[in-house]
């Protein structure tokens, strides 16, 4: 808190006498009050005040200024003078204080309390609500006059117009300010917090508070308050909000709102996380709606038939259809993780032409599953597992079978084959089954589910096909029990991964933890202990306990050593292609790739002694435990069948044997091994051929003579299953590591390339090794020892540059790069002409790790130079002819050499020894090991000196050449022959500056003359500069091709590559919904050059790997709507090239682009020059999706909100782009209706506008249709230019005023209606005089009125003596021939008559004449009038 103050005396008003009169003081008080004033602090009902000096309330922590001008006093919350109190109900913290000073030889006393409000934020709604006191008392003297308030945002003041647009509002109510801030407005921070699992969210302010006032002590006191205003910790529940159709066929589901901090992560639909290549081949799709204030919510589209849905059958032939998902998400920046699960379900009438479908139960012993046969009468079979199911099958896993009149029911026990197991715990295992129905006729896959059920464990013994067991043993049933967490495997050091009081979970393995091998007959049995042997402790004297060793034994049995069988069909989905392990393709050319495994193969087998039936036919690839083998339905001993729909083609992979003559009879366990392999392929009607007339090249290959039934392969037909890997990532890294110039797969390339995910090249002086990496993992290489140079060296991107090995990951485009330099320390050379490398590679692929022992020969791809120099990214290496002329110092310009030669010749010895020149320094002569140590290799070959030194070591120095920075190193080596010294230079430069970025090239620069590898010389001359990428050169016309400029100037030499030229690598990706994309190049400059008239040549060749800096697109929207054309037409642009539009939402309607064309809306790609292209969109106005909005008087807007969902290809990284358009056409008013009196009745004109379907008219409550007016007896007639209504008098409608016997106004009014809301928007009344000789009209009010024409009465009737039947009721008005009555229908002896559904009123005008007496009676024939 902080207070300034003015120091002049206050006015002396009565109230502020106490302040201006100085206490009493002694004179040594009066002393310190010149010197340095006085504080007097006080609290309200305080009796005693202390003073303080100044000195001594600056030790408390307070701050004091005095200047002529101002007195200030700032202190802290919670300091020891400062005291709280409630105002209002509001918290306030107060210091009272008064300075008293010395100004002008008067002492003077300045108030300077200071008061704040404390309190926290209310919240009320969907308001932040922030209370103060209207009036602070501790700063207010005498009469409070309340001036002004000023709210604002961090320091910044308001004004009235921006805080009112901002919906912020200002109250003052019975003593107490109020300031209401809504969530969401300008200036207020939502933020997302995650707690327990349960997201909430924070709406927070920075307030500034600006008060004025005046009181009787201060003309003007300006108080300022900054307080961060935050709520509570909201919740925040997301809706899941159901929009599926169910005669749609599809789940439509929209989830949200969530906050802009939150990210999707993992989509999971029946508890199978999205695959989203499989869910876009299944049509789902997951599109994001944005908010104006950052949030939004997703929206799901699940097709019902995609695989995931379970599916039921209940009564009155419905389906339910369960769609249960879980929609993951991340909130930054911690990661955390929150769920939203939700389950929608359909129920759907079965079609009349249903196809077979699945419905999955949990039993108490396993899993069910129903077949629904449905209504087509067609051929089907069932997979579980990904077997076909047969009484083979059903026999082996001890399934139960039921065969009902419209289903099967399956029953699989909790073990049998085709179960998979997630999750096992000592709580429970989840058990998984894969079921798919097949239709025959078509071989396509009709309906698969994926069943999950939990079920509880006690004691366990699971072998898992992928070579693992797990058990679960219950120790408690030993005596003594054994404690579980003591137990372990036959290896001590495999303990439980889980144990609780009584019971332990292994889970190992088959080759590890002491597991032992067996042949058992036909099988191969894996058996392994779980033990508990006790600690015994030793004692003095012998002791008897009870503890015996607990030994369980477990087994594993797979059959062994007899033909197995692996059977395909073609084409299946890829849960058949990929059934594991063995792994096959059945191509439907004709083309199988098989992968089997020999691991579980007892004794274990060499698998480079595999063949076909054919035993030409050798594996393509093998490593340790694996081969590939690669062959056609027509070649390599394959055989041919004809089943009753299906040519099937079988071979087998079998097992070479060597037979070794012996003088003794051996025993062996080496039996064959043969694994089958079976395609079949869908056939055509049969046709019998002799073998004579089979065509060259057919499928089949029958012995002579025979007879066969030929088949049409129909598969062969359609379309290459790998086709669909063209253009795919993977491919992309296939292109990467080929340097081709397109993606060229085959489907040979593509297994071989998921089994060696690597690529060995030997490029020129060096080896090259490309590796693809697996998800997060990286490679691991070690390079080990041949013959002379024994061991391992680990190879990483730390520790490779002393012995010449280059590694370097670049996980943005998921390849690692291994350079070994021909001389590397582990490399066996032969006479410098053939260099032989040997890695061990470990590695995962498809998630498992695999080891690749690598073996390559390579040699120079041109004579070495005299001088060869190369700069790697991570050292310096410079090799020379060892057989160079001994120095020669007469003829030497190189004065540093030659001023070394003394001293080294001092040092010479008969072995190599090095010296180390530097400018400005002493001479250092090493040893070589000495050299080694501090990290240089030194070595000579047969016929060249090598020398290797990191960068940046001590004996380096940096400098420039041609003002670019360079670094050099130059050591001398010499040793003693004989009577002469030996000494050569070994001098390395290498250019050490990055590359630039401009204007879409990547530019590097480097010297011309590389001045340290040349000093020493005369005549340099340059015989050619070549470049190229990843460690290759290029011919000068295929880098001119790809766009690529050498520069070589007299001193500098510059090398241009374009952003994204060929033989780099793009890669693009999304983040924070943003399209980015950056450019790698790894240049390779190798520069050839002469020295001393050409009798020496040098070579210095350097890697620079260059990338751009991760650039970003954003798209922009032009509105390109011609309103008179009444179409929107939006451009969205631009994109990068590998950029598809895939759908948009079009005010919440989701489309594809298929889907949108076909229904007339205009979607077109526009190239543009630069290889990018930008996308236009045409809606109508008048389209349904367009919103219509009636927006002030005479103004028609059309909104269209379009979310664009873009897929980057191919890997279809997913971003989103909205925006909204909006269209007013001007002049756009009601339409009105002209009305023209007529003799009988009113004529209404309305003239047809463009926008009359913007309302409708009506009479009332009515609308105005052709109906009404033929109901009412209106005269309506409808043409395209206008509408006319002729309204006779008295029909409905009419309001009647002014009846007189002369005559009557009518009125009738028509409105005109919003067509949506049916808000009256224009009246058009027209009123009219008729005439009234006679009339009736009995009004809605209750009023008739009636005028009756006497003259026809016969004898006259006088109208002014006619009455209704009520004798009082005389007429209204009369003259000499007309009455006319006006009254009520409950008055006047009114009768009323009810006939089925009418009320009917009557009454009667009567004439009754006046009857005279006379003496004498006389016949009248005046009779009464009615």
């Amino acid at each position: 808190m902080e207070v300034s103050v003015k120091p002049q005396i206050p006015a002396p008003h009565n109230y502020s006498r106490k302040w201006i009169d100085a206490p009493p003081m002694s004179s040594e008080e009066k002393k310190r009050l010149k010197q340095e004033g006085w504080v007097i602090f006080y609290r309200p009902g305080d009796v005693q005040q202390q003073r303080w000096t100044v000195r001594e309330v600056l030790s408390l922590g307070y701050v004091i200024g005095i200047t002529d001008l101002h007195v200030l006093l700032r202190c802290p919350y919670f300091s020891p003078q400062s005291h709280r109190f409630m105002d209002k109900e509001v918290l306030v913290e107060a210091v009272s204080a008064v300075f008293l000073l010395q100004r002008q030889e008067l002492p003077t006393v300045v108030d300077v309390s200071v008061a704040c409000t404390i309190n926290d934020a209310l919240v009320d709604g969907e308001h932040l609500v922030w209370s103060s006191p209207l009036v602070l008392h501790p700063l207010v003297h005498g009469v409070f006059q309340h001036s002004s308030v000023r709210l604002g945002v961090g320091s910044e003041a308001l004004s009235g117009c921006l805080v009112r647009d901002r919906g912020y509002q200002v109250t003052a109510n019975n003593g107490v300010l109020q300031a209401r801030i809504p969530f969401g407005a300008d200036g207020t921070l939502a933020r997302a917090v995650e707690v327990d699992g349960r997201l909430f969210k924070v709406i927070s302010l920075d307030l500034f508070l600006m008060r004025e006032w005046q009181d009787d002590l201060w003309p003007l006191t300006q108080q300022r308050t900054f307080r961060l205003l935050h709520s509570p910790y909201l919740p925040h529940t997301p809706e899941v909000i159901n929009d599926t159709v169910c005669s749609e066929n599809i789940f439509s589901i929209t989830v949200g709102v969530f906050p802009w901090e939150m990210s999707f992560k993992t989509l999971y639909i029946g508890g199978e996380p999205v695959s989203w290549p499989e869910a876009k081949n299944q049509a789902l799709h997951i599109s994001q709606i944005h908010y104006k204030n950052g949030s939004y919510s997703y929206q799901l589209r699940v097709p019902f038939s995609y695989s995931s849905i379970s599916q039921k059958r209940i009564r009155g032939g419905y389906r339910r259809l369960s769609l249960a998902f879980i929609l993951t998400l991340s909130l930054t920046p911690n990661a955390k993780e929150l769920n939203y699960s939700a389950t929608v379900v359909c129920d759907v009438k079965e079609a009349a032409d249903s196809a077979p479908w699945l419905e999955g139960r949990c039993r108490e012993s396993g899993v069910q599953v129903l077949l629904h046969y449905g209504s087509r009468e067609r051929p089907w079979e069932l997979y579980v597992g990904g077997r076909r199911l047969d009484w083979e099958l059903v026999e082996l896993g001890g399934f139960e079978l039921e065969l009902e009149e419209d289903y099967l029911s399956v029953e699989l026990p909790l073990f049998a084959p085709g179960m998979t197991y997630e999750n096992i715990t000592l709580q429970s295992l989840v058990a998984k089954v894969e079921v798919s129905v097949v239709e025959l006729d078509t071989v396509q896959v009709q309906h698969s589910l994926t069943q999950r059920c939990s079920f509880p464990v006690r004691d366990l013994l699971v072998c898992l096909p992928e070579g693992r067991m797990v058990v679960v043993v219950d120790t408690s049933r030993t005596l003594p029990p054994t404690t579980p967490n003591s137990t372990t495997l036959m290896d001590p050091s495999c303990g439980p991964s889980q144990t609780d009081s009584t019971r332990a979970l292994f889970n190992f393995s088959l080759n590890s933890c002491g597991t032992t091998q067996a042949m058992e007959g036909d099988y191969l049995v894996y058996e392994n202990q779980v033990v508990y042997t006790p600690d015994l402790q030793p004692t003095k004297e012998p002791i008897i306990h009870r503890h015996s060793p607990y030994r369980l034994t477990i087994q594993c049995r797979f059959p062994a050593n007899h033909t197995d069988l692996a059977s395909f069909w073609s084409p299946v989905n890829s849960w058949v292609l990929f059934s594991p392990p063995p792994s096959a393709v059945c191509d439907p050319k004709g083309v199988v790739s098989v992968v089997a495994s020999t691991t579980m193969v007892s004794p274990r087998m060499n698998p480079n002694k595999t063949s076909l039936l054919d035993s030409r036919c050798r594996p393509m690839e093998t490593d340790n435990s694996r081969v590939l083998f690669i062959f056609t339905v027509d070649t390599c001993g394959t055989k041919s069948r004809i089943g009753a729909n299906y040519v099937t083609y079988e071979n087998e992979i079998v097992l070479l044997q060597d037979i070794l003559s012996a003088r003794q009879a051996f025993i062996t366990r080496d039996s064959d091994f043969r694994l089958t392999i079976r395609c079949n392929y869908r056939a055509t009607a049969i046709s019998t051929l002799s073998v004579d007339s089979v065509p060259r090249g057919s499928i089949l290959t029958p012995g002579r003579g025979s007879v066969v039934e030929k088949r049409q392969d129909k598969t062969r037909k359609r379309k290459l299953w790998y086709d669909r890997l063209k253009g795919n990532k993977f491919c992309w890294h296939t292109f990467f590591i080929a340097q081709n110039t397109g993606c060229h797969c085959n489907h040979a390339d593509v297994l071989f390339f998921i089994l060696v995910p690597f690529s060995i090249e030997c490029q020129g002086h060096h080896l090259a090794i490309f590796m693809l990496l697996s998800g997060d993992s990286q490679p691991s290489f070690k390079a080990l020892g041949m013959s002379y140079a024994t061991g391992e060296f680990p190879i990483t991107e730390d520790n490779g540059a002393q012995c010449g090995y280059t590694y370097r990951v670049y996980p943005m485009m998921a390849v690692a790069i291994l350079r070994a330099s021909y001389f590397s320390c582990y490399t066996e050379n032969k006479d410098d002409m053939t260099f032989t490398f040997n890695f061990h590679l470990t590695t995962v692929v498809n998630d498992e790790e695999v080891a690749y022992n690598i073996t390559k020969m390579c040699s120079p791809s041109h004579p070495w130079a005299d001088q060869e120099v190369t700069c790697e990214e991570n050292y310096m290496e410079v090799s020379v002819q060892a057989d160079l002329s001994c120095l020669n110092t007469q003829s030497v310009k190189d004065v540093p050499m030659v001023s070394a030669l003394p001293q080294a010749q001092e040092a010479v010895t008969s072995f190599w020894q090095m010296m180390f020149l530097k400018q400005g320094e002493d001479l250092v002569v090493l040893s070589v090991d000495k050299a080694k140590d501090l990290g240089y290799f030194f070595d000579v070959t047969p016929g060249r000196m090598v020398f290797r030194a990191p960068y940046r070591q001590p004996h380096s120095e940096v400098g420039t050449v041609s003002g670019l920075t360079v670094e050099m190193i130059r050591p001398a080596v010499f040793l003693q022959q004989r009577l002469t010294t030996m000494m050569v230079d070994l001098v390395a430069a290498c250019t050490q500056i990055d590359e630039v970025y401009e204007n879409g090239t990547l530019v590097w620069r480097t010297p011309t003359v590389m001045v340290p590898l040349v000093f020493a010389h005369s005549e340099f001359r340059s015989e050619h500069v070549d470049i190229g990428v990843m460690g290759k050169s290029l011919d000068h016309d295929t880098a001119a091709e790809r766009g690529y400029t050498v520069d070589v100037g007299p001193e500098i030499i510059e090398i241009s590559i374009p952003s994204n030229a060929e033989g780099g690598i793009r890669t693009s990706f999304v983040m924070n919904n943003t399209y980015h994309e950056s450019y790698f190049v790894d240049l390779y400059y190798e520069h050839t050059f002469t020295m001393d008239d050409g009798a020496l040549e040098g070579r210095l060749r350097q890697f620079k790997p260059m990338t751009t800096p991760i650039m970003f697109h954003v798209p922009f929207m032009v509105n390109l709507t011609v309103l008179e054309d009444r179409v929107f037409t939006v451009y969205v642009g631009s994109f990068p090239y590998d950029v598809d539009l895939v759908s948009v939402n079009l005010n919440g309607e989701y489309l594809t682009v298929e889907d949108a064309i076909q229904k007339g809306y205009e979607i077109s790609k526009v190239p543009h020059d630069n290889v990018t292209h930008a996308y236009t969109i045409c809606v109508p106005f008048e389209d349904p999706l367009v919103s219509k909005l009636y927006y002030v008087e005479g103004i028609q807007q059309y909104s269209l909100s379009i979310n664009y969902t873009l897929h980057i290809m191919p890997q279809r990284d997913e971003y989103f782009y909205f925006t909204t358009v909006v269209a007013q056409i001007l002049d756009v008013y009601p339409p009105s209706f002209n009305g023209l009196c007529m003799e009988n009745g009113i004529k209404f004109r309305l003239d047809h506008q463009e926008f009359d379907r913007l309302w409708v008219a009506s009479i009332g409550l009515f609308p105005l249709t052709q109906e009404l007016a033929d109901t009412r007896g209106y005269i309506m007639t409808n043409s395209s230019q206008n509408l006319t209504l002729d309204v006779p008098l008295f029909a409905p409608g009419y309001i009647y005023e002014n009846i007189s016997l002369e005559h009557i106004s009518a009125t009738f009014e028509i409105l005109i209606r919003n067509a949506e809301s049916l808000e009256v928007v224009e009246s058009s009344a027209k009123t009219c005089q008729f005439t009234t000789p006679e009339l009736l009209l009995c009004a809605p009010n209750g009023i008739m009125t009636v005028v009756s024409d006497l003259s026809q009465a016969k004898p006259d009737a006088l109208p002014s003596k006619t009455t209704l039947l009520d004798k009082t009721c005389t007429p209204k008005e009369v003259d000499e021939t007309r009455v006319l009555f006006e009254f009520a229908l409950n008055s006047c002896g009114t009768r009323v008559e009810v006939t089925n559904d009418t009320v009917i009123y009557e009454n009667e005008v009567q004439f009754e004449p006046s009857l005279t007496p006379e003496k004498n009676p006389i016949i009248m024939r005046d009779s009464a009038y009615r």
